[in-house]
């Protein structure tokens, strides 16, 4: 089954929503999440949790400035980490 990167960014922008904004380091970021370090981004076929974003440290950019740069980054950072399966399309034929 394949992960849709839609999903993902939606279940970031959800989480984040709230969050005051600039960044300045992943620990700021947690204690701006709903349940700090446990907090999951869920969507129907896969969950993330900040600690697995987290795992990313070293290749995240703070400071963010806001919710939408750090997003797209962080998608940037999990789909080249080829988190998202390849073939996301339902086409069959």
């Amino acid at each position: 089954m394949s992960t849709n990167k839609e999903d993902v960014k939606n279940a970031l922008e959800e989480k984040l929503e709230s969050a005051e904004f600039p960044v300045s380091s992943i620990l700021e970021l947690s204690s701006e999440l709903p349940n700090g370090p446990a907090t999951k981004f869920v969507t129907e076929d896969t969950t993330i949790t900040a600690m697995e974003l987290a795992s990313y440290k070293d290749e995240l950019d703070f400071p963010y400035d806001s919710a939408e740069e750090l997003i797209n980054h962080a998608m940037k950072i999990i789909e080249d980490d080829d988190y998202f399966d390849e073939d996301i399309s339902s086409d069959s034929t």
